[in-house]
């Protein structure tokens, strides 16, 4: 390809950078958090074969319909078995491959190198995408990812040879590029279905290249709908019913919106749990005024219009690819009780906006300068905003290290994580330390009841021959969480030793 032999050093550079930067989390190991669901504990990745693949396409896991992920981790497993660093390092790949189609997409976007070049090292070393590349959980946001880019990127490319006045037999190979987009997004809905609103991802470029008219673009858009459609609907026998208002997801949405907006732009303060325990309320502040902020921001975006359609496209592609996210803020045994704003990786795919801009702001700088000592002004920017993000994200991605630190860097950053206290307090209880296992789990308890909680203080009880209060713990925590069947059946059979 001719982007290739043009900028083949630029792209090596954009390819190791992120290498560079990640290659000492391939020592990291597995987390106590999802990672067991998906890889150590799920004997449905463990080996590459036909029970397992077919059971890979027809089930969930156990909400998400994500197959073509979990044959990534088949496909793991019969390289190195359960070794960390092999799931790890085929994160860290999909994250270059993610770069560079990245650099692929903004220059067919703006034409400009510099635009190009800015939003693909942005992208590389964001501290806010660590998250998505050094935890294996995250798997189906990277993978889904490359083949939303992948989309993007071929149907741009589609959309540049109507134009290049090639004979019509050419012109009409060159649907091959259109096929490539459609096949890309089908298997990138295979990786993680939150990529569903990409279709209209695709009208919207159509609209910021003024290519066409809406109903030609809705029609090119027509066939990534019907699978958008088709996938929705897989998605929906997977996911387990929830009591909350579509209004407190909105709600939460924005504050999510507003927090990962200010994530990109001061990326300090990252943790995998961003917990909510304020009423869902548009009287509560911190919900009103983002929903005002979110408001604000698409009213000003819309008003430069006039000048300039790239705030308006950014904003817009930012927020099509941030909110099927919406749907995830309620998680756990407790969904009822457990509210999570967002998490990193949900920007991951979604800063192809707000990175586009930056991007855009970088070129404006080069153009704008004068000659002379002023003309490295843009590039001495970049390097060391690079450089700043490259540091961050390095000491964020030590936080994944092991799952104690990361739970202790979760409590440090936002000290109301009952969730965090827990599952340290069971890291601390399994070395054997069980009174400071117990002090985790009171501090968890001090911030929110919690049925999960109460079974592990059972389980201390029980081991320490203090019946007594292990019935106690236990019967609090089948009262608090009905799906508590160990608890149950536990508290069942003291119960009867006792009588």
């Amino acid at each position: 390809m001719r982007v290739l032999r043009q900028h083949q050093w630029l792209l090596v550079g954009l390819a190791a950078l992120p290498l560079l930067l990640y290659a000492h989390s391939l020592a990291n190991d597995f987390v106590g958090w999802d990672d067991g669901l998906l890889i150590t504990e799920n004997p449905w990745v463990q080996g590459l074969t036909w029970t397992n693949i077919r059971h890979a396409f027809t089930s969930y896991d156990p909400e998400l319909y994500i197959p073509l992920t979990l044959l990534s981790y088949q496909l793991n497993y019969a390289i190195a078995g359960l070794s960390p660093w092999i799931y790890h390092l085929t994160n860290l790949l999909l994250h270059v491959g993610n770069v560079l189609l990245m650099f692929w997409i903004v220059g067919q976007l703006t034409q400009k190198k510099m635009a190009a070049l800015a939003a693909a090292l942005l992208f590389a070393v964001h501290p806010l995408h660590t998250e998505a590349v050094v935890w294996a959980a995250a798997r189906k946001d990277v993978l889904s990812s490359v083949f939303l880019f992948l989309t993007l990127a071929s149907f741009l490319r589609y959309r540049t040879t109507e134009k290049s006045g090639l004979p019509r037999e050419a012109r009409r190979a060159k649907w091959g590029w259109y096929v490539l987009s459609m096949v890309s997004f089908g298997l990138g809905l295979l990786s993680k279905v939150s990529i569903l609103t990409a279709p209209l991802v695709l009208i919207m470029m159509d609209w910021q290249q003024e290519r066409h008219g809406f109903r030609r673009s809705l029609r090119d858009a027509l066939p990534f709908f019907s699978l958008s459609v088709l996938f929705g609907v897989v998605s929906l026998f997977g996911k387990i019913p929830q009591s909350m208002f579509i209004s407190d997801k909105l709600l939460i949405g924005a504050r999510a919106t507003m927090l990962l907006l200010q994530k990109l732009l001061l990326p300090w303060g990252l943790t995998v749990f961003y917990p909510y325990t304020q009423p869902i309320s548009v009287t509560t502040p911190d919900l009103f005024f983002s929903v005002v902020a979110v408001l604000l921001v698409t009213a000003v975006c819309f008003w430069t219009v006039r000048f300039s359609r790239w705030p308006l496209f950014a904003w817009v592609i930012f927020l099509l690819l941030v909110i099927p996210s919406f749907t995830n803020i309620a998680k756990g045994k407790n969904y009822l009780l457990d509210i999570y704003v967002t998490t990193d990786r949900y920007a991951y795919a979604a800063s192809l906006g707000p990175l586009l801009l930056a991007g855009l702001f970088f070129d404006r700088m080069r153009t704008a300068c004068s000659r002379g000592i002023a003309c490295y002004a843009p590039t001495t920017a970049l390097a060391s905003v690079t450089i700043i993000l490259s540091i961050l994200a390095y000491r964020q991605s030590l936080t994944w290290k092991d799952s104690e630190a990361l739970f202790r860097h979760a409590i440090a950053v936002s000290p109301n994580s009952y969730i965090a206290h827990q599952n340290l307090g069971t890291i601390i209880g399994e070395r054997g330390d069980l009174d400071r296992a117990l002090l985790e789990y009171a501090a968890a308890l001090s911030i929110r009841p919690d049925g999960t909680t109460y079974y592990n203080i059972g389980q201390i009880m029980e081991y320490e021959g203090n019946t007594a209060l292990a019935i106690e713990a236990y019967r609090k925590a089948v009262e608090l969480s009905p799906w508590e069947k160990e608890a149950e059946e536990r508290l069942r059979i003291l119960e009867k030793g006792t009588q």
